[in-house]
């Protein structure tokens, strides 16, 4: 448990939510910051007991006490007003970068054919300053579709008119034998 012969210090990582709606500065992959999410960072596959962090409200977090070498969930557990939760929890571990500087790598551990399309892996950073030097997980919202207002009274008025239609035919029927028998 240590990197060359010194002990293991825990890694940062920085967890982004991002929407599609044009409200502040754009990301480089053309999202924008979303605020108002929620997200737990779990180090077993059951999500059970304490999350290893918990990180809420803002656009993006910093968790700083990663190990390498083991597999974590991350789980959104609160979207932002008008969108969905992520569908199930990403799997991701901490890697060792081969660079000098020996940086932070984000392995994540799921395959394009799983569903996650709206999960990024953003690499470090090393001419960026701060948080946005870290590796980090974005995590893209969708939007909650919201269906069109049509406008019908349902079924109602069409059975109005049907009961309608049958009592004119049954009072014509009664008119026409009373007329028939009077001649």
């Amino acid at each position: 448990n240590n990197e060359a012969c010194a002990p293991a210090r825990p890694r940062s990582i920085r967890v982004e939510k991002a929407g599609t709606q044009p409200v502040g500065t754009p990301n480089d992959d053309g999202t924008y910051p979303l605020d108002g999410a929620a997200f737990a960072i779990y180090d077993n596959a059951e999500l059970s007991g304490t999350p290893v962090s918990v990180l809420d409200g803002g656009s993006s977090f910093v968790v700083s006490s990663l190990e390498k070498g083991v597999t974590y969930w991350l789980v959104e557990t609160r979207a932002p007003a008008g969108h969905v939760l992520l569908p199930r929890p990403v799997p991701f571990h901490i890697e060792v970068g081969t660079d000098e500087a020996r940086s932070t790598v984000i392995v994540a551990d799921y395959g394009p054919d799983q569903g996650f399309t709206s999960v990024r892996v953003l690499p470090a950073d090393a001419d960026a300053s701060g948080d946005a030097a870290l590796p980090g997980i974005r995590v893209v919202d969708t939007q909650v579709g919201e269906l069109p207002k049509a406008g019908a009274g349902g079924i109602y008025p069409y059975l109005a008119v049907a009961a309608g239609l049958v009592g004119l035919a049954g009072v014509c029927g009664m008119r026409r034998k009373e007329y028939a028998m009077a001649k």
